[in-house]
């Protein structure tokens, strides 16, 4: 695609390359230099890497549209929001990528399900799921942090608040994990797509039981809303509980991982948390502006606009940088560095406007109860960093596959197992 205009620059930023994704130094010089530059890779697009451009693309969901619709009527080829270039024969993504009534209509209804108010009352069970889960390899010093313990516990809450079979959280946190954590194409991620339908076929069973069998969940919610006086169809009931179930899943074990591996590296800080509870809220904000899960997300210009100072044109596409955007020094004080009790804190890691992130409530504070129960009981810890597997699937998102930690000996604390049946092997085990 040809150049939109006269520019200050271009640039030429592979925002694919691991360096992208786990480096700020591009996306800060690219901040510094250009907030609002054009990029001729992947057939051309906008990079938005400063937080106020940034914020006015997130509030303004009808100028930079979030919809899936290749080939529409309009004469606009949506995009969505799974990146660019979307990868080849990726589904619509439900809530995520719907605009107008219908997400009006879904958002309008699931809310209060999401409130934080109700999700506190989900709190002790959060931590009775943690606590489980430490006490299966407490004992023995050693664990993979990420298999054992950050992935498996949303997934159990996760199901459990869907109203989904709990039994099967083993297979819902390596699915899930793998799917994200491994290059598209490659034997693992092939295998977790495939294993990914059959958990779509379950989400979509249970969900239109619900609708003659109603129970007080999202899952009933999603079956039995009607937009312009109908039901959904199964596919778009199946991509809807797709996106519910699984949007946070990642996103979550990434935080938790990634502000773990940090606290690895600053005892100050992991001491001042043990010592301090109180900070945990002000540290997960923090964390979740330092290290933003959801790096970047694709939109679709609809109509002709200026933005930073360059002329966007009717159908370009545009890639919402959110973690440059969080790293922006004209917005934060010492944004290259991690403050735990910064009190003002306006990071885009959840969005903004109609479609901010409708978990956010869930992730801070099972963000919170995680991080609070294995630093209370696993204090000091070492990470084997030569072991260490970063993500390397969505170039979006960003996370660790596999951390491996050791640490003193305890003992368990008895917690109950509230998850059905166990599985014959840990989590670890079942993702190698």
């Amino acid at each position: 695609m040809e150049r939109k205009t006269d520019l200050q620059f271009d640039v030429d930023f592979d925002h694919h390359s691991d360096e992208a994704k786990y480096s700020s130094e591009g996306w800060n010089e690219l901040r510094r230099g250009c907030p609002v530059a054009w990029n001729p890779r992947y057939g051309g697009y906008w990079m938005v890497t400063d937080y106020d451009n940034a914020s006015r693309v997130s509030r303004e969901g009808e100028t930079f549209a979030h919809k899936y619709e290749p080939g529409a009527v309009d004469g606009i080829d949506y995009l969505g929001t799974g990146g660019i270039p979307r990868w080849p024969g990726r589904p619509p993504l439900g809530l995520q990528e719907e605009d107008g009534p219908r997400h009006a209509e879904l958002r309008r209804a699931l809310n209060p399900h999401f409130a934080a108010r109700i999700i506190e009352r989900d709190r002790p069970r959060m931590s009775e799921a943690a606590a489980w889960f430490l006490d299966q390899k407490i004992e023995s010093g050693r664990m993979d942090f990420v298999n054992d313990y950050a992935n498996p516990v949303p997934a159990v809450i996760t199901l459990e608040r869907m109203g989904l079979p709990k039994e099967n959280w083993a297979l819902w946190s390596h699915t899930m994990h793998a799917v994200m954590a491994f290059p598209a194409g490659s034997p693992e991620q092939i295998e977790a797509a495939e294993a990914a339908k059959l958990l779509q076929e379950e989400m979509l069973q249970t969900a239109l039981a619900r609708r003659d069998d109603p129970r007080d969940d999202p899952t009933t919610v999603i079956a039995r809303i009607r937009v312009d006086g109908e039901l959904l169809s199964d596919f778009d009931l199946g991509r809807t509980m797709w996106t519910v179930t699984v949007g946070g899943l990642n996103t979550t074990t990434g935080l938790v991982s990634m502000a773990v591996r940090y606290l690895a590296a600053h005892p100050d800080d992991r001491r001042r948390l043990v010592e301090d509870p109180d900070l945990y809220p002000r540290a997960t904000e923090e964390f979740l502006r330092y290290f933003t899960p959801q790096r970047s997300n694709s939109r679709t210009v609809t109509q002709d606009i200026v933005l930073g100072g360059q002329q966007l044109r009717r159908g370009d596409q545009l890639l919402l940088c959110r973690w440059a955007a969080d790293l922006d020094e004209k917005e934060f004080d010492r944004a290259d560095a991690v403050v735990i009790d910064r009190e003002v804190n306006k990071h885009l890691a959840f969005g903004l406007g109609v479609h901010r992130c409708l978990g956010s409530s869930v992730a801070r504070i099972m963000v919170q109860v995680m991080l609070r129960e294995f630093l209370e009981r696993v204090p000091e810890f070492e990470i084997d960093e030569a072991a260490v597997v970063e993500s390397n699937g969505s170039p979006g998102l960003a996370g660790i596959s596999s951390m491996p930690i050791c640490f003193t000996p305890a003992k368990r604390t008895g917690a109950p197992d509230p998850f059905g049946a166990r599985p014959s092997v840990s989590s670890s085990e079942g993702s190698k």
